[in-house]
């Protein structure tokens, strides 16, 4: 798994949550609190962060290091000058670097991913992995294990059907393979299958100022945060 990464224009538009950052320097990263032992171990091994979902801190974006294991997850900031190149989610799908690789045939994640990918070619909505599968992808530092599951993310700007949505978890519920698939709005990150369910007429909206309540994802005029 290589580290040449097309990459989108460098913030030619406000990166969205998943996105993964180079960073110019591992000292580009700013937190108000001391930074825990193994984050510069972290960065020397891969500079890269994910963008996280928080509001902007002083013109910083909100960012995430990750560690060798789930504990080690330390929240910071990076000045959009300490980013020298920026790689999305359905970049790393269009690489498709997991084919003909050994992780990409023991890994159970990675050849869920191979088989969404054929199922949903030529969907009309951006998607790619996130989480562990997206980050060894990009970085080729090792982060899934046998029993990871799969996070994906959907970009979908225009309201989604039920109908819509259902169709998708149906692929999804195919899979053996566990699979967290979000359907990223405007305004923040929902769950799939709660897009999906015709129970219940509010669904959990993840937002940079916290969660809400909300009955349709894509309105910013109703819900309650919790």
């Amino acid at each position: 798994m290589t580290q040449q990464t097309p990459s989108a224009p460098l913030l030619s538009d406000p990166p969205w949550p998943h996105d993964l950052l180079w960073l110019t320097r591992a000292d580009a990263l700013w937190s108000d609190r001391p930074q825990p032992e193994w984050v510069p171990e972290a960065m020397v091994q891969a500079a890269v962060v994910v963008v996280r979902r928080a509001r902007p801190i002083g013109g910083r974006i909100p960012v995430g290091v990750r560690g060798r294991s789930r504990s080690e997850r330390f929240p910071a900031a990076v000045a959009p000058d300490g980013v020298r190149r920026r790689v999305r989610p359905e970049d790393l799908l269009a690489r498709q670097d997991w084919r003909g690789t050994e992780r990409g045939g023991t890994m159970a994640a990675l050849r869920a991913l191979g088989w969404l990918a054929h199922a949903w070619d030529g969907l009309e909505w951006p998607w790619g992995p996130t989480g562990s599968a997206g980050f060894e992808l990009a970085t080729g530092v090792p982060a899934l294990t046998s029993e990871s599951d799969l996070d994906l993310v959907i970009r979908v700007r225009e309201p989604l059907s039920n109908l819509a949505a259902q169709l998708l978890l149906k692929t999804v519920l195919r899979l053996e393979t566990a699979v967290d698939a979000q359907i990223e709005t405007p305004l923040g990150s929902v769950a799939l299958r709660e897009v999906a369910s015709p129970s219940g007429p509010r669904v959990l909206l993840k937002t940079s100022d916290g969660p809400r309540l909300v009955m349709d994802p894509w309105n910013p005029e109703e819900g309650a945060s919790l």
